[in-house]
């Protein structure tokens, strides 16, 4: 096994595909052995990008109290008591706060729904060799290699996705 001396600050897109494999310890024309593909498995993890994690619904809503509108609005409604005691217009000026902040996390709950579609749209699909052996050839009627790959694609065949989304 080579010893992967990366830095995950390095810019992997300003290096060749030849000076690339060459720090990753990869020939791009055998690829990875059975045996490399586990090791890296165990040492790095497998590669996939980290999952957001969900966010709960009382930190999401306090959140939205961290914009400059609803600042204004519950500074207003503290004025309006402490100057003008009257009940109503603060009462009025609270509840617009907590109309906003609905209303953000309704709009915010549908743009992560499009993302998430958005996101299904699209199929990647990455070609892998093993040994000198191309992947899918390796293991006639398995779709997918799954293990270890390196952080960078030099050549993408194809990138399909419905683009009736981004028509409008």
């Amino acid at each position: 096994m080579v010893a992967l001396a990366t830095k995950p600050e390095q810019a992997w897109y300003r290096l060749t595909p030849e000076a690339a494999a060459q720090q990753l310890g990869v020939d791009p024309a055998k690829g990875l052995s059975v045996a490399e593909v586990q090791q890296r498995l165990q040492q790095l993890g497998p590669n996939r990008l980290a999952g957001k994690k969900k966010e709960s619904g009382v930190h999401a809503f306090l959140r939205q109290y961290q914009d400059f509108m609803q600042i204004i609005l519950i500074v207003a409604a503290v004025l309006s008591l402490v100057f003008t005691r009257q009940l109503g217009t603060t009462l009025v000026l609270v509840g617009l706060t907590v109309l906003n902040a609905v209303l953000g996390l309704r709009q915010e709950s549908k743009a992560e729904a499009s993302m998430a579609a958005l996101a299904k749209m699209l199929k990647n699909v990455a070609r892998v060799r093993r040994g000198g052996v191309r992947g899918r050839d390796r293991r006639p009627g398995r779709r997918r290699e799954r293990g270890w790959q390196p952080a960078r694609v030099d050549a993408v065949p194809e990138r399909r996705g419905d683009d009736a989304a981004d028509d409008g």
